[in-house]
Parts: C-alpha cells; structure tokens; sequence
C-alpha cells in the first residue's frame, strides 16, 4: 500500500490525522506485508472528507475484486473476522428487499433531474450484475465488472477498461464503488469521460458513514497498544468487533477503540462530493442524503461544457 498526505477530494494538507491500523484480513489476503500494520485516519478540516491515508496499489486491488466474494475470499476474512458468516457474503448486494429499495431511490432521483423518458443507455460502473439499475430505465442496459460474475438478465457485461473505450452512455451509474476506490479524482474522470458528450449524467451513490470521533484515542500509550494489536490478530479481532458493534449500532468510535482500515478507504461529507464533483468538471444537479434503513449520498452530476 502507498500512502498519501493530501485529501483526495479537495487537494488540501490541513488534515488531523488520527492513530489507525491496517485490518490483518487486508494484510493477509491483499496486502501481503505482515510488517505493514499502521496507517493514519484523516479528516480534512477543508471539506470534511475523512480517509486513510494507507492506499491499495492496482496489484492489490487486482487481488481484493477477483472473485469478489468468492470461496477464497470468504475463507480469508472468516478467519480473521469469525463474526463474517457465509450468509452475509453470499447475500451482500443480492437480497431482494434491498435491490428493490436501490432501484426505487436511484429512479427517483433520476426522473427528478432529467427526462428519463429519453435515456437511451444507461452503465452501471463497477455494479457487480447490474442488479441495481431501475427496470424501465435505458433501452440498452450495461455493466462494467472485473469480477467475472454474470449479468442479470437484460444487462449485458462489459469486462475490460479497453471494451469502453469509444462508448458513451446516456447514464452512467457509479454506486457504492467510490468509497473502495484509492483515486476517487481518477475514478470520476473516467466515469466522466463516458457519459454522453452535453447531456450525459453521473448517478453517484456512497455510504453515509459518518460516524462520532470524540472518543478516539490519539496518545503514545494507545499508539504502542495499536501496534501490539496490530501484530496480534487473534487479540486485534475482539478489539475490531467491539469497535463494529458501536460504529455500525451506534455510529461512533468507542473508548479504547480502532481505527482500521478494510476494504472502504473513504468516507464522504457533502461538502467532500461537492468539491471532489467540481474538481472533475461536473455540476451537480442534485445532492441528497438519504435516511435510515439505507444510509447513502446520492448525487446526480453533468460535465461542465467547455
């Protein structure tokens, strides 16, 4: 992994950088460094973007999104998180109630902006099998996916960054990918890049994760117990799972606990997508944070002209 001292959305240095560990699953299933344990957790006192600064190199992210979710996969987190069960990986991104509800809220934000009813093709970027995009939207329907899985039916595959080249779509989906991604900038430009050249639109999605920072620990004596932690995994788990439970349960960091690292890498604020949207050339037309059960920024975006 590399490491980064800037924000990737607003380009700016003013960062608190806060104490934070590399999960031992990344270490052990991506990164293949067991001496590379510690990074930093970043906010951006600019834009209130929050991230690690420890970032995938493309061999790595090579190594996480084959077979995505596959046995193998499986068997190393399981190992590492014995909370991680074989029903979650299977069924993440794939249960029915959940499909239906991205699908309602991306139609929905989509017909408020633009006329739908002229959506000739639509591309969900990096959308697994193309199970999210809304049913009666684009009469040719696409999704870009490295990780080999199927399309669903009436959703044709795109598997290579050099099958793109040359197309353009009326829509182009970019959902609950920027969050992974270790070059957000880079990523939207190419996403960008493939909309509809003057009436082409981004659908951005990522997570509304953020979570309450007021108890995270910043001291030398917690630095030492990271590292420990970090070195330790059968020690560093129960510590993780306890910091899960309250950031997931309660949306905050815990007394005593980690800052780690996993698979999203990035956490965004509004003012974040609307400076990152401004510095790849799009306007954005709408910025919606949607409520619980479906914590998400939803964001529809056009490229400037010109």
């Amino acid at each position: 992994m590399k490491q980064i001292d800037r924000c990737p959305c607003c380009n700016g240095t003013d960062l608190d950088v806060l104490p934070a560990a590399i999960a031992p699953f990344i270490i052990d299933y991506v990164v293949h460094d067991p001496a590379h344990t510690l990074c930093g957790f970043c906010v951006c006192r600019a834009c209130a973007f929050r991230f690690f600064d420890a970032r995938f190199e493309p061999a790595e992210i090579a190594r996480l999104y084959e077979d995505y979710r596959g046995d193998a996969y499986f068997q190393a987190r399981h190992r590492h998180e014995f909370w991680y069960r074989r029903t979650t990986n299977d069924q993440v991104g794939s249960g029915p109630a959940l499909v239906a509800l991205r699908k309602r809220i991306m139609a929905s934000l989509l017909v408020r902006v633009i006329d739908t009813n002229k959506v000739e093709s639509i591309l969900d970027y990096g959308g697994d099998r193309g199970q999210f995009l809304p049913d009666a939207l684009g009469r040719s329907r696409w999704v870009y996916e490295v990780s080999g899985v199927l399309p669903v039916p009436g959703v044709r595959s795109i598997a290579s960054e050099a099958d793109l080249g040359g197309r353009y779509f009326d829509v182009v989906a970019l959902s609950n990918v920027l969050e992974h991604a270790p070059d957000v900038l880079d990523m939207l430009l190419r996403v960008r890049a493939l909309t509809t050249p003057g009436t082409g639109v981004v659908y951005l999605e990522v997570p509304d994760e953020h979570f309450d920072l007021r108890f995270a620990s910043r001291g030398r004596a917690y630095r030492r117990t990271l590292g420990f932690l970090a070195r330790n995994p059968s020690a560093f788990r129960w510590v993780d799972l306890y910091s899960a439970l309250f950031r997931i349960k309660l949306r905050v960091i815990p007394p005593f606990g980690v800052l780690r690292a996993h698979e999203h890498i990035n956490f965004f604020s509004e003012p974040s997508l609307r400076r990152l949207l401004a510095r790849g050339g799009l306007t954005v037309l709408a910025c919606v944070r949607n409520p619980a059960p479906y914590r998400a920024w939803l964001v529809v975006a056009r490229a400037d002209s010109g």
